[in-house]
């Protein structure tokens, strides 16, 4: 598990047949070894691991969700759907396979199927984050575009801030100053880390449990500004899709420095209720949308396998210029990415997930240390 997390496959792979070697009826170890076969797009063995974990621990739903995804993704969409049913027979209740089964429904042309999967997985789970984004797309697919428009109401739901002056510190040009050679000089700091959106950048891993004095002030006024948010647009009881406030929640961060051509993939950022971005610093063909859209954060797109080609209208997108000292708030089932720009100067931004706390884990605004 430590190779796979240093992305070291060929050694977590040799690990995992050694684990395996020594206890053949390790189910997680063949749930993990199919996993990272997968990603290699090893897909025959990947089943086959799958399988025996099936096999070997029968009332394993995870082994039936990993066996479907593999068989899908091999094109054999009838094992897919099966596999992933005999998941939820096992573990009913559970939304994200409920989701899964919708994707792969919407897939194979079962337009009712997949409306009633996802509609069973929002009902689990008003605030699923993959269930929403999937179903805003699909909604607009099959021609229900007001309760697509509903669901990503962006004049609602895009709420931004801005950075006040700090009483008796510095000009907020100053303090972004401050915080953008705080972020430059982070020992975290890692260009194109894999399997993250972001293309021809830097990012890093949690910021914000710094003690750095601009980084303790910052994470003050995302605290404010989230629990305001929450209370006035995420569940506001007369919101379509209103989302209940979780008792308690944390702020996790990392910031992303893009360089000149630099751009983000389409995505969403699943397990959190809240997501935001604040921006340190904003090239000035940016600021200036010489390049129009180029360097923009751009709502509502997904990935190209997420939507369909025959869309009957286009969907339904909003894009926001960034300007320093701007904080932007939405929902994190918000499909979202950044315009590649070209520029002489970074884009600097700090990004943040709202992530739900058990009530027994702590008190409001817990933050993890």
């Amino acid at each position: 598990m430590t190779l796979a997390a240093q992305r070291r496959n060929a050694e977590a792979i040799a690990a995992y047949r050694g684990a395996l070697a020594i206890d053949p009826r390790a189910a997680s170890a063949c749930l993990n070894l199919g996993s990272l076969l997968q990603s290699e797009e090893n897909l025959d063995e990947a089943v086959a691991f799958y399988e025996r974990a099936a096999a070997v621990a029968p009332g394993l739903a995870q082994a039936h969700v990993n066996l479907g995804t593999a068989l899908y993704a091999k094109g054999d969409a009838a094992g897919g759907v099966a596999a992933m049913r005999r998941a939820l027979a096992l573990d009913r209740g559970n939304p994200q396979i409920e989701a899964n089964l919708a994707q792969m429904l919407r897939q194979i042309g079962d337009v009712a199927g997949a409306e009633a999967a996802f509609r069973r997985a929002l009902a689990l789970d008003p605030a699923h984050a993959f269930a929403k984004a999937h179903f805003s797309i699909f909604l607009q697919q099959i021609g229900k575009r007001e309760e697509a428009r509903a669901m990503l109401d962006y004049a609602r739901l895009l709420r931004t801030r801005r950075m006040p002056q700090i009483e008796g510190g510095p000009s907020l040009a100053a303090f972004n100053a401050e915080l953008a050679q705080c972020l430059y000089g982070d020992p975290t700091l890692m260009p194109d880390p894999p399997g993250k959106a972001i293309r021809h950048g830097r990012q890093t891993l949690e910021i914000l449990d710094s003690d750095t004095p601009p980084i303790v002030v910052l994470r003050r006024f995302f605290e404010a500004a989230v629990a305001d948010y929450i209370e006035t647009a995420l569940s506001a009881s007369d919101t379509p899709f209103a989302v209940p406030a979780p008792p308690s929640w944390r702020l996790e961060g990392w910031a992303v420095i893009l360089r000149s051509s630099g751009y983000q993939l389409a995505h969403f950022h699943q397990g959190s209720r809240v997501s935001g971005v604040y921006y340190v610093q904003v090239p000035e063909t940016v600021r200036a949308a010489r390049g129009g859209e180029a360097g923009f954060i751009k709502f509502g797109e997904p990935l190209a396998e997420a939507v369909e080609a025959d869309m009957p209208e286009p969907l339904l997108t909003t894009a926001l210029r960034p300007e320093v000292g701007m904080l932007v708030l939405f929902p994190s089932s918000f499909w979202h990415r950044v315009i590649a720009f070209e520029g002489e100067e970074d884009r600097i931004c700090i990004a943040f997930d709202v992530v739900p706390v058990p009530a027994a884990a702590g008190r409001t605004l817990e933050r993890r240390r």
